[in-house]
């Protein structure tokens, strides 16, 4: 609409017949890709619409077309990346230990853009127009393939671990091994997210989903970071400045409450049961 008005207000058009006669001119590359691309639905639904199964049991929402192409990209790219090996005729063992190396190296790389979604300060809202509700949905994705490529991550070491040990030889060194320890926290504490974000769970009990949700991910990052910390691994730093941003974050928000007094709400009642609310914010 706004791109519209700009158009209008800078062709300096005299009378409405110039208006009509450019009307009547239409194109066809870019009315055709914003109706089958940009602003079409996925599949007959709009993003932000409910998918209901019934009437009590709601899905959450569908992504739009144009928002399922990127994430579509984006999930492809990440498994193209798990199984790109080096070599695929290695033996078994050694190609298990890349396939756990590089399901756990993306694990942590995708955090970065898993933690600025979700960000109310996220830099990139205002930079590219893009609504907060949008980088909601891909902060959702995104956290399901971190999900995801973490429990590949541990299940591919214990498929290794149990050929080379077997059951018992496997959990004695799970008990035993801090650095094993603390990354399976991490993933049980990503699957739990995961499965407490289901629609109707989070619907259900949203305060309680939202803080539970804060504190899977606290004891997700502090499993990852003991799990970093211990062997020394590469992602530590990548880890630490994740953290970093975070804690940037959150003080920022911090600094916005405390900068407010608080809101003025003047509440009248009027007539047939209805009230009118007048709110004042109170800046310091």
């Amino acid at each position: 609409m706004a791109a519209h008005i700009r158009l209008i207000a800078t062709l300096n058009l005299n009378t409405d017949q110039q208006l009509q006669t450019y009307w009547i001119q239409a194109g066809s590359f870019w009315p055709w890709v914003k109706k089958h691309v940009l602003q079409a639905p996925l599949i007959h639904r709009r993003h932000n619409k409910e998918f209901q199964l019934s009437t009590a049991v709601n899905m959450g929402t569908l992504p739009s077309r144009l928002h399922s192409i990127f994430l579509g990209f984006y999930l492809l790219s990440n498994l193209l990346y798990c199984c790109l090996l080096d070599y695929w005729h290695q033996p078994r063992a050694a190609l298990l230990a890349e396939a756990r190396g590089r399901t756990g190296h993306l694990a942590v790389m995708n955090m970065l853009p898993l933690f600025v979604f979700s960000a109310r300060n996220n830099p990139l809202v205002p930079l590219l127009g893009i609504s907060f509700d949008t980088f909601n949905l891909f902060h959702s994705w995104t956290g399901r393939l971190v999900a995801a490529q973490s429990l590949a991550h541990t299940i591919i070491w214990g498929v290794n671990n149990y050929d080379a040990r077997g059951l018992d030889g496997m959990t004695r060194h799970l008990r035993t091994d801090s650095f094993l320890y603390y990354g399976l926290i991490s993933t049980v504490a990503m699957v739990a997210i995961v499965i407490q974000s289901v629609s109707p769970i989070r619907h259900a009990f949203y305060e309680s989903f939202l803080h539970f949700h804060q504190l899977l991910a606290a004891a997700a990052t502090f499993g990852i970071v003991l799990h970093c910390e211990l062997q020394s691994l590469p992602q530590k730093t990548f880890i630490y400045t994740l953290i970093s941003l975070w804690t940037l974050e959150r003080c920022i928000r911090l600094c916005r409450i405390f900068n407010r007094r608080g809101t003025k709400v003047q509440v009248e009642a009027l007539e047939g049961g209805a009230c009118d609310f007048q709110h004042q914010r109170l800046l310091a």
